[in-house]
């Protein structure tokens, strides 16, 4: 009631003067349980909703978890499977360049068996 009486006080003129009666009370206390059910209403959904949020940030951080878990597995299996294509290819490397001296041996001996035959022809 002195909220009431201090706000009156507080709009009104000097020279008006405002009286409080019961029914402006009554008003008053009606609408400030309103706004303070419909705030309380407010603040639970609200409460509500971020709860919500908390248990979807929760289960996330859970699933991202388990999907860390799954990438590192990955992770290690193409390191090895790197490793063996590495090795591979250095062994085709390898085994191609022992081949291209082969065809560079045969293709020589076949030239100087040429320039024998072309030798051996002219005399």
């Amino acid at each position: 009631m002195t909220f009431v009486h201090q706000t009156a006080i507080r709009f009104s003129d000097s020279k008006q003067k405002i009286f409080v009666l019961s029914k402006n009370f009554f008003d008053f206390n009606e609408n400030f349980l309103r706004f303070s059910s419909e705030k309380t209403e407010n603040l639970k959904d609200k409460f509500e909703r971020l709860t919500r949020g908390i248990v979807r940030i929760d289960e996330a951080t859970i699933f991202i978890g388990e999907m860390n878990k799954k990438l590192e597995k990955q992770r290690k299996q193409l390191g090895e499977r790197t490793k063996k294509c590495d090795a591979l290819l250095d062994e085709m490397t390898q085994l191609t360049s022992k081949q291209n001296e082969r065809k560079s041996r045969v293709s020589f001996t076949k030239n100087e068996k040429r320039k024998r035959n072309v030798d051996v022809s002219m005399f």
